[in-house]
């Protein structure tokens, strides 16, 4: 009778029975499994952390090519160039991971925003907006992976910083093979200068006064 009026409840490994609500049994400690705890094992699945991780690669990858690509380039290739590039397609590639991740974590429904305006403050805002979608996909359900992203954005925007103002200097040669390089360009000059004298003979065979 009581347990019809669902204020008891039965232990399932000593069939002891129980108060509604205790999740121990008094009698031989078993831990008793609520009715939301089974209706959330049994209906959900813990969100996948697949894009998300991958979002997190690509922004390592792009630290790293910064360092290992353009710094290293030559001074006379177009580096500034090949930097603003490679911003602009790490910031995209992100972006739409982003904006993927939180389409899967259903942000909109817990008032977290709609994905299409993630992935504007991805694409603009790449190292901020990444740190900020972390801490609310955690509040979706979603692992925590604040502090990770936190320590890869200020690594990557410290790359780019650097790396920025790496590739904006301009070469300097020094003064001695300037000297050299100037020299060998008047050599050249005075070379052209004297193969085209013969071409100043009239057909008579003699010079002009």
């Amino acid at each position: 009778m009581a347990q019809e009026n669902g204020t008891l409840r039965q232990c399932p490994l000593c069939e002891a029975t129980l108060p509604e609500g205790q999740s121990k049994c008094l009698f031989c400690g078993n831990i008793l499994e609520t009715e939301q705890e089974k209706a959330k094992s049994a209906g959900e699945v813990a969100p996948s952390e697949l894009l998300i991780t991958a979002a997190y690669a690509l922004i390592g990858l792009s630290a790293l090519a910064m360092w290992l690509g353009v710094w290293r380039l030559s001074p006379m290739l177009p580096r500034v160039l090949l930097f603003v590039a490679l911003v602009a397609l790490t910031n995209l590639t992100v972006a739409l991971v982003v904006a993927r991740d939180a389409t899967r974590m259903d942000v909109a429904t817990h008032a977290y925003g709609v994905p299409w305006k993630w992935f504007l403050a991805t694409l603009f805002l790449m190292p901020l907006a990444i740190i900020t979608y972390s801490a609310v996909r955690a509040r979706c359900g979603g692992a925590d992976h604040t502090r990770a992203a936190l320590t890869l954005a200020v690594v990557w925007l410290a790359s780019a910083l650097f790396v920025a103002h790496a590739v904006q200097d301009k070469p300097v040669i020094p003064p001695e093979v300037q000297r050299q390089w100037e020299d060998q360009l008047n050599r050249t000059i005075e070379l052209r200068e004297s193969a085209a004298m013969p071409s100043q003979v009239n057909p008579q065979g003699t010079t002009p006064p």
